[in-house]
């Protein structure tokens, strides 16, 4: 339970590191997509790192980056003071959406090297070497 406190305690900090970042340059298109692309990535990198969570933070990395994004919007335009460039509010429902379809496709899929580390041609022997039954299933990677 510490780890998941721990990871969003850390998210927490880069939404708001993220927000003020972001508040405190002019909006220009580039700047505003480039902060969609980095801030989910790194929120969703940090956070399942620390709570070794995969999937679920990475799910939640989406709506915390489009809240950072959006903060950062609001402070850069003086709180709508200013015109909101309508890239900004793209790029705010990408930083929310992107990592959700990354956490869905990328952490749903069979992890096929653990599965194939359980099958007999691969499991260890009693002295700790790698056993070898002789059986060809097939090429393989770095086959002539």
């Amino acid at each position: 339970m510490t780890r998941i406190a721990l990871a969003l305690v850390a998210g927490a900090a880069l939404v708001v590191f993220a927000a003020v970042t972001i508040g405190e340059y002019p909006l220009s298109a580039a700047d505003v997509w480039l902060a969609a692309l980095i801030v989910p990535a790194l929120l969703g990198s940090i956070m399942s790192t620390i709570a070794k969570r995969r999937r679920a933070f990475w799910l939640a990395a989406g709506p915390l980056a489009g809240g950072a994004v959006g903060w950062g919007i609001g402070i850069s335009t003086t709180w709508g003071i200013e015109p909101v460039p309508v890239d900004a509010w793209f790029a705010l429902v990408f930083a929310a959406l992107w990592p959700i379809g990354w956490g869905a496709l990328m952490f749903s899929r069979p992890a096929s090297t653990s599965q194939r580390a359980l099958t007999p041609e691969y499991q260890s022997s009693t002295d700790g070497q790698l056993s070898d039954t002789g059986r060809v299933r097939g090429s393989e990677i770095g086959d002539p």
